[in-house]
């Protein structure tokens, strides 16, 4: 078993035990963090006022949530971070009170210093005993059959009603099961999202959920380029068919660039810094936008990077490297989602 260090706690908490923990990783396509062996100075999980479990009705079904409010809030609204667990993930361990460490859990430190909300909501209890989200995968027999649409609408309107949430500054940030559930939100609720940002997830070659979005919504895609249950190439998740196809990462970046509007040519690719010299791992940024204020496609590829977040704080052991694949270690997660979704907003805002 691989021993965690530092003080972060991973969303995407399980324990990975031999053969069996491996079947049900590649099985359901989950996420979970590599264990920790450093971290910097400075950060922490928020000194704000997290609330940890709220509860909502959505049709005959009561839902759950955790929201956080930045210390020294002061007047005015604030926007929204909502934060998407992946298939097998829990509220406890994207707080920072599971067994792993989390690199969610960092939105609530960002927070306090940019000011904004955060809201992490509970996925549904699926067949396989895992909790996800309804991300109309066509096929995905590991996916709920919830209507979580409805239930994170719900959410946003808690937050503008109860927390005061700027509703022109909304955005969804997910990791694999989470951030196909947040593309599915662009699309559908273009009217309530300025933007999201995905990890370890693609827009789904097959699709129960028609249509492109009647407005539009900015889109950032981390991916990494050696992901084997999310391929960057496209086709079959890990475990075939029955976990869902792909498109490519080229492929899902040009249907938001065509769908934004934008010009394909629009930008160039640039190198992150290689800060971490010792993660065997290069990052690279691009960004489609036809000129300030308006909506962006951006992406960052992550080479000899697997099925996880990137970050400078939490890092992981030989076991995790195995099981999901290399670790960036160039890019926060959350300060790069950060960075592309604070100067996003809706051009007119919704309250319903």
């Amino acid at each position: 078993m691989a021993f965690w260090h530092g003080r972060y706690r991973h969303g995407m908490g399980i324990v990975l035990l031999g053969c069996a923990a491996l079947t049900l990783l590649l099985g359901n396509a989950v996420h979970a963090q590599r264990p920790g062996i450093r971290k910097s100075a400075g950060r922490s999980q928020g000194r704000g006022d997290l609330h940890e479990s709220e509860q909502i009705q959505v049709g005959d079904v009561q839902r759950e949530f955790a929201w956080y409010v930045p210390l020294r809030r002061g007047s005015g609204k604030l926007p929204l971070v909502i934060s998407l667990h992946g298939h097998g993930g829990r509220i406890k361990g994207l707080i920072g009170k599971g067994l792993l460490p989390s690199i969610e859990s960092m939105w609530m430190d960002l927070a306090d210093r940019e000011k904004f909300l955060v809201i992490y909501p509970q996925g549904a209890k699926a067949s396989d005993g895992g909790f996800g989200w309804n991300d109309c995968r066509e096929g995905s027999v590991s996916n709920p059959d919830t209507d979580d649409v409805a239930f994170l609408s719900k959410v946003i309107d808690f937050a503008v009603d109860r927390l005061d949430a700027d509703p022109a500054r909304v955005y969804l940030q997910g990791l694999s099961n989470g951030g196909f559930m947040s593309l599915r939100m662009a699309i559908e609720r273009s009217d309530r999202i300025a933007a999201v940002g995905t990890v370890a997830a693609l827009m789904p070659a097959k699709t129960e959920c028609a249509g492109a979005p009647q407005n539009p919504v900015s889109v950032l895609m981390i991916y990494g380029a050696a992901d084997k249950l999310v391929p960057a190439r496209g086709g079959d998740m890990a475990g075939g068919p029955r976990r869902g196809v792909v498109m490519s990462a080229e492929k899902s970046i040009a249907t938001w660039v065509a769908w934004n509007k934008l010009s394909q040519r629009s930008g160039q690719e640039r190198q992150v810094p290689d800060t971490d010299r010792d993660d065997d791992s290069t990052a690279f940024y691009r960004e489609f936008r036809d000129g300030a204020g308006g909506p962006a496609v951006a992406y960052y590829r992550l080479e000899n990077h697997g099925h996880t977040a990137p970050s400078k704080v939490i890092k992981g052991d030989k076991l995790a490297a195995r099981l999901l694949g290399g670790q960036n270690g160039d890019l926060e997660m959350v300060d790069a989602c950060w960075g592309f979704f604070k100067d996003k907003r809706l051009s007119s805002a919704s309250t319903r």
